[in-house]
Parts: C-alpha cells; structure tokens; sequence
C-alpha cells in the first residue's frame, strides 16, 4: 500500500508490493494509465494539527517513453471522484463547492509534463527523477516539480510513485487560508497539502 514520505518534499524510498526490473531502464513506447490501478491521495491539515484525507482518481491519461526516458504525458483529474476516506458526504460536498474546487465549474483538473530528469547519477541507476509540469486547477495554470520513482513492474507496465506537497493558495482555494483572511484563529486550514501518486501504465 502507498504511504506518504516522512518528509513532503522526499518521493518514496523504494516500491514495496511489485518486483521491478533490474536494470529499470523504461521500455520505449506510448502507453497508457490504468485508471482503475492508479490513485492520487490528498491529506489537509489544519492549524490545531487534525487532519482530513481522501483521493480522486484520474480519467483518461497517457505519456510517452523514448530512450529509456518519460519524454510527455497528459494526465487528466476527474474531480467528481473527489473523496474522503470516512466517507463524510458533507465534506466531499464542501470539497466541490466554490469554496474549494468549485467542481461544478472545473469537473476536471490536467497535469501536462513538461520535463522528467533523473535526480542525480544515482538515482538514475534506482529509477528516481525530476518531474516538471504544468499543473491546471479552476482554470489557473501553475509549473510545479516533484520528485517520482518511476520503474517497470514485472509485467512490463510503469509504476510512478511520488509524494510530495503543493499551496493551495497559488490555485485561489482560499477557504479558511490565512493568505486571504485573518482572525481565523483554530479554524485556519494551512496552505500546504500532501499530494500521493501511485500511477500505472501499460504499453498500448
């Protein structure tokens, strides 16, 4: 099962449940994202330290491998998957509202890649990259990059995990964030929040 890091910034350290090929060179080719094997996991946190989490699922998703590399994917959100993981309808609700993601409006969310380099000589030899892209929220486009172990699983799909934090500020979700109001006092809900991958794709 996917756990996040220790630390937000950190991508996991190893790929627990699948065995992954040796050499982890990707296999070049276009393929495509298993959305019933992927998931992406949310966690928020308030200032008091309670915390709420959940996941959203993607739609249909691709990306391209050419030597040996991820060269380009486009990953599609479906923010109508929205879900928290007690399943608190009223919160899920909250969560769509204009408050939030305003899903009505924005049913869909998309991250485009723009680069994926290794993160240094020796991460390339254990399957640990760089991700670079553009990230679209409510209509607002921002670049973010995030550390991501990719690798073959035996079966000769890829596997990306990742975890790592974004500020819900640079998208306008401004509910109860102390970048847009004050005197909130115990009802501040920070900027900051965890984002979990677990990706997989097979070739088409």
């Amino acid at each position: 099962a996917f756990v996040f890091g220790k630390n937000k910034t950190e991508a996991p350290q190893e790929i627990s449940d699948n065995a992954v090929s040796s050499s982890f060179t990707l296999t070049d080719g276009s393929y495509k994202v298993d959305t019933e094997a992927s998931v992406i996991r949310w966690k928020g946190e308030f200032v008091t330290g309670n915390s709420e989490n959940g996941t959203v699922l993607l739609k249909s998703s691709t990306a391209k491998v050419l030597g040996g590399m991820v060269v380009s994917g486009s990953f599609a959100i479906d923010m109508n998957t929205i879900k928290d993981s007690g399943n608190k309808e009223i919160l899920e609700d909250h969560l769509k509202s204009a408050d939030f993601f305003d899903v009505s409006k924005h049913g869909e969310s998309t991250f485009s890649i723009k680069s994926v380099v290794p993160s240094s000589a020796e991460g390339a030899k254990v399957g640990r990259y760089l991700v670079t892209g553009d990230l679209t929220v409510k209509g607002i486009t921002k670049t973010i990059s995030f550390p991501a172990t990719i690798t073959m699983i035996g079966d000769g799909s890829i596997r990306a995990e990742s975890s790592f934090a974004v500020n819900r500020a640079d998208w306008e979700i401004k509910y109860n964030s102390a970048s847009f109001f004050s005197n909130l006092g115990d009802k501040v809900i920070r900027d900051a929040g965890e984002i979990g991958l677990d990706i997989r794709a097979v070739k088409e």
